[in-house]
């Protein structure tokens, strides 16, 4: 914990405008089921309450909740008031969800260190705004001693040790023994499997947060199983093997910084190039992988993304491709439904806020199921 910042304590202040430059960052709330509960770190802050202070997320604070801790500081900027004094409007975050607010009466030496600060010591409380939560600033300033990013970015809220079990299960059942070889390849590395199984699938929409990659990895495999089920004629060695592969690339394209950001090389190459590069380096080295079958793992990751002006070189050609291109789809589109109903948990509305992904407002899921029990 830290001790609370001496910075700034003005009163009520009013008015909006601005006149500074504004410094912004960040990946969004990252919000998800039990990192909310807070935890060590980036995750938990002091929250003055009735029983004392309680280390405490901010997806769980509520309003009249004092706090002060270290966050990620994800935007700010200097404004001034109707009456001309001038005031910082910034949003500061940690691994479970962002928090916008004020800091009144702020000397502009202090939105100078800001600006140049990823994270920041603060203290203040929680109050209401149009409805929406903000804080008032009571102390801010750039935060002192090294700070780990990891500690502020989301991270799946599911055990990665049973994801990655229930992955290895899955890949011990491949009967086709080049693919089961060339997975391995990658699992048994221990450099790569520690970078997989932190890396996020994405810097925003779905599985943006350490770990879901593997998330997502593990949920298509599973899909992909229980489709070969109802189309036992599908190649289910190679479709698992496509689901296992067709992210791959993510590791080396995107990076862990202070936020979840692109790589030099992910921005200039892509994941999909990165991926087919990484498969075919992998075949070389252990021998053995028939040629025809690389060739149609490879289609599997070059055209995952279905069409061309999506960022796939080809679009899917085989079966399994088709396949492979739908379940990651309808993953990320249910995963994105999943993330709406929960960040508009609150909203006192049968509806969903509007969702960036789909562009408009989703219907949360009834209590009651539609169908009646069977019978």
């Amino acid at each position: 914990m830290t001790e609370e910042p001496e910075n700034g304590n003005g009163g009520a202040g009013s008015g909006s405008g601005g006149n500074g430059s504004a410094r912004t960052s960040g990946n969004g709330s990252g919000r998800d089921p039990e990192n909310g509960k807070g935890g060590e770190g980036g995750g938990g802050h002091e929250v003055a309450g009735g029983g004392g202070p309680a280390r405490r997320g901010i997806h769980d604070l509520r309003v009249g909740d004092e706090f002060r801790g270290t966050f990620l500081l994800k935007r700010v900027e200097l404004k001034k008031t109707r009456a001309g004094k001038d005031y910082l409007d910034l949003e500061v975050g940690d691994r479970t969800g962002s928090l916008p607010g004020k800091l009144w009466d702020a000397p502009q030496d202090l939105y100078r260190a800001l600006a140049q600060a990823d994270f920041v010591d603060a203290a203040g409380k929680v109050e209401t705004f149009n409805e929406r939560r903000q804080a008032r600033f009571t102390g801010l300033r750039p935060a002192g001693g090294a700070v780990d990013p990891r500690e502020f970015l989301p991270r799946t809220p599911l055990d990665p040790r049973r994801l990655l079990a229930r992955l290895r299960e899955i890949v011990a059942a491949i009967r086709a023994e080049p693919l089961r070889r060339l997975i391995a390849a990658f699992l048994d590395d221990p450099a790569f499997l520690a970078r997989f199984a932190e890396a996020p699938a994405a810097v925003a929409n779905h599985h943006a947060y350490l770990g879901g990659l593997l998330e997502h990895v593990v949920f298509l495999a599973e899909a992909c199983l229980k489709i070969c089920e109802a189309y036992p004629w599908l190649d289910r060695d190679l479709l698992v093997a496509g689901a296992f592969f067709h992210d791959i690339g993510k590791v080396e394209e995107l990076q862990i910084a202070r936020a979840l950001d692109y790589s030099d090389k992910g921005r200039l190459v892509g994941h999909i190039v990165l991926g087919v590069l990484w498969i075919e380096e992998r075949a070389r080295r252990i021998g053995g992988i028939p040629e025809p079958l690389l060739d149609r793992l490879k289609h599997l990751v070059l055209s995952h993304h279905g069409e061309l002006e999506w960022g796939s070189p080809v679009p899917p050609l085989t079966a399994e491709a088709i396949v492979l291109h739908t379940l990651d789809n309808l993953d990320a589109k249910l995963w994105s439904y999943d993330r709406a109903v929960r960040d508009s948990a609150e909203n006192g509305s049968a509806w969903t806020e509007i969702s960036r992904v789909f562009g408009r407002r989703m219907l949360k899921p009834s209590r009651e199921p539609a169908s009646g029990p069977p019978g």
